[in-house]
């Protein structure tokens, strides 16, 4: 708003003749624009472009060209405007190229129908523009960004792209930084599955939103409740326990207050689960308020994990009969995500059924099935349990 305020004042003192005052305005515009705080990409060349502009009127109108070398300047300025603009266009172009795509993933829409205006075929066409430009580093981030969601996915487009950011990391705002961060977070957990190698790059895209505390901006002091929820189950779903309660203990307090506690005590249920602390991990799940829908899925998981695990065949049979209740009654959840619940049960409870069998043709037949199966929660945990029955392991609860 400053920027702007600053450029209106010049033009209309511009548009009044008020020539030394003008004049003394256009040399500290660009540093003005520049140092201007939180100021995103788009709205800087924005303001450029419009300082270009009032600089070419201003020359224009009161400069005098005496040699035909000095109208040199009358050209720099247009050539410089034209292409801060066009750098504001391809930014906003990719931008909403992006939002695009990831709307069409999120309603389910055609995502083979490509919206995008800038033709990827068609990019060495704009490459040509920027190198040795101050803005060079801004069109090789959208650049990357473009091709990231675009071109066939890829680990190495990833890599491109977040070393693009990383390298210009202290020319963009925090808001800035988060906003991309949180785009790469969003492609590792679309692709996770097809490019392994990508859950570990969203641990450390997690780890550097924390540590650079990058979720502290001018618009909120507090950390998206869901975004460290995801943080504390992906960190124990790959063993980093001591990293994930050192988190706990220090970022815990960053959360909403008005969810801290529940998210507290749902992040110590799962490390004292995952670190086969059972009774610890009941003890902070009955500290759970179910005023979340996410945490009610996340409680009722977890349980049935822990009396599956611990044979407490009781009361997995009452947690079960209650949460296909819940799936039933349930509904603002994705059809799909509800689904991969009720296969989740469905599984579980025909492992607990047939676990004592002699013959284990029923099990081993339903875990053939539960292999080539897509849509179940918690698959790499039943797959493990699955086995250990199938070897006749049994865990020290119901030995």
């Amino acid at each position: 708003p400053g920027v702007n305020k600053e450029l209106n004042i010049t033009k209309i003192l511009n548009e009044r003749n008020v020539t030394g005052v003008v004049n003394r305005s256009i040399q500290e515009i660009d540093e003005l624009v520049e140092s201007a705080p939180d100021c995103d990409l788009p709205a800087r060349m924005l303001n450029l472009y419009n300082a270009e502009i009032l600089k070419y009127n201003f020359y224009n109108t009161h400069g005098k060209v005496l040699h035909l070398n000095e109208a040199d300047n009358t050209f720099i300025h247009l050539n410089s405007a034209n292409l801060k603009l066009s750098l504001y266009y391809f930014i906003e172009m990719v931008s909403n190229s992006i939002n695009i795509k990831i709307q069409q993933r999120m309603y389910k829409q055609n995502t083979s129908k490509k919206y995008c205006i800038i033709d990827i075929d068609k990019l060495p066409e704009y490459d040509c523009m920027f190198p040795g430009t101050p803005f060079e580093y801004a069109y090789n981030i959208y650049r990357a960004l473009l091709v990231l969601f675009y071109s066939e996915t890829s680990k190495e487009h990833f890599l491109k792209y977040k070393l693009s950011v990383q390298k210009a990391s202290d020319k963009l705002s925090n808001s800035e930084l988060l906003q991309h961060y949180k785009l790469m977070i969003s492609f590792c957990i679309q692709n996770k599955s097809d490019i392994p190698e990508l859950t570990d790059e969203l641990w450390r895209l997690y780890q550097l939103v924390l540590d650079k505390e990058l979720f502290l901006d001018g618009n909120s002091q507090y950390i998206d409740t869901y975004l460290f929820r995801s943080i504390i189950i992906l960190g124990l779903r790959l063993g980093y326990y001591s990293e994930v309660k050192a988190i706990l203990k220090k970022f815990s307090i960053y959360v909403h207050p008005n969810d801290s506690m529940n998210l507290e005590n749902l992040g110590y249920a799962y490390y004292y689960y995952y670190t086969g602390n059972y009774d610890k991990a009941l003890g902070h799940t009955s500290k759970v308020e179910l005023n979340d829908f996410t945490f009610k899925y996340d409680l009722k998981n977890l349980l049935v994990r822990i009396y599956f695990e611990t044979a407490a065949f009781e009361q997995l049979s009452s947690i079960t009969k209650c949460y296909r209740e819940f799936l039933r009654n349930d509904k603002l959840q994705n059809p799909d995500i509800k689904d991969s619940f009720r296969h989740f049960l469905n599984y579980t409870e025909l492992l607990t059924k047939h676990m004592n069998d002699e013959d284990k043709t029923e099990i081993m037949y339903t875990y053939s099935r539960l292999q080539k199966s897509k849509k179940v929660y918690a698959k790499e945990w039943l797959i493990r349990m699955y086995q250990n029955v199938i070897a006749g392991q049994k865990s020290e609860a119901y030995a």
